[in-house]
């Protein structure tokens, strides 16, 4: 998918991840559903899908936004 369609999953609450980041995906973090200080896009390894949210979004890796210029985006979850 392209990096805009990559935007649109993430607003609809999905997981993406491209080539360039095969073992992490992009998730989206809110105050309201994770108790996050502020919204966020940031990279989450997948292997700690399953752990605490906000521990994965201190840890996670901000977002460039010129990662959404590359058209090989997939939907995770």
């Amino acid at each position: 998918m392209t990096g805009l369609e990559a935007l649109q999953a993430l607003l609809e609450n999905k997981k993406v991840t491209n080539s360039t980041m095969t073992s992490y995906y992009a998730v989206v973090f809110t105050p309201e559903k994770d108790g996050a200080p502020y919204t966020r896009i940031a990279w989450v390894p997948i292997h700690e899908a399953d752990e605490n949210w906000v521990q994965a979004w201190c840890a996670g890796d901000p977002f460039d936004g010129s990662e959404f210029l590359v058209d090989d985006w997939e939907i995770v979850e």
